[in-house]
């Protein structure tokens, strides 16, 4: 996408933290902070945030990804297997 349209930190934010969260495997609400040089109660909200929908899942001061990354990750797949599956039928016919 161009640079036409602003950003919005707090989806950047957000993501990076998904991210983090993704290569370092549990980790507490401080680690995150930390590593994020976010306040604390500002990564409290976030993972409050993602908890309600399933992104991360908490246990205690502890963090990780949820199941609902999962299952987008596995709806793609999906479909880019059902993409390249007609793709191949298509090319069968040729």
């Amino acid at each position: 996408m161009d640079g036409t349209y602003r950003r919005i930190n707090s989806v950047a934010k957000t993501l990076e933290l998904l991210k983090y969260l993704a290569s370092n495997g549990r980790k507490s609400i401080t680690s995150i902070s930390q590593a994020m040089g976010l306040p604390k109660n500002t990564v409290f909200c976030y993972v409050a945030t993602l908890s309600d929908h399933n992104f991360i899942r908490v246990e205690g001061d502890m963090c990780e990804i949820g199941m609902q990354a999962a299952r987008l990750w596995a709806e793609v797949k999906a479909r880019k297997e059902r993409q390249l599956a007609q793709l191949n039928d298509d090319l069968k016919q040729l």
